[in-house]
């Protein structure tokens, strides 16, 4: 085997491990926990800035949110979360 041949050979042994290692090492992350807690807000309305505030619990079923404003709570009809948004 000459010197191209066993370079090439070791290119394409070095490429395989890398293809095999890549997955397991994504495998190892951990998984971004969905935001939880009181989180405030506000929105600019004709009548002036609105204040609020979107209370997040991670349940076993997915993600809950409930709108609060003073002491008025309007639970969402869906939540959800992929990890970024």
């Amino acid at each position: 085997m000459t010197r191209a041949e066993r370079h090439h050979l070791f290119i394409i042994v070095v490429s395989w491990l890398c293809t095999l290692c890549v997955p397991v090492a994504f495998a190892g992350q951990p998984k971004v926990q969905a935001p939880t807690g009181l989180w405030d807000g506000s929105i600019q309305s004709r009548a002036g800035e609105v204040s609020f505030g979107i209370e997040l619990k991670s349940q076993a079923s997915g993600l809950d949110a409930v709108l609060v404003n003073a002491t008025d709570r309007q639970p969402f009809s869906s939540a959800s979360w992929d990890g970024q948004t």
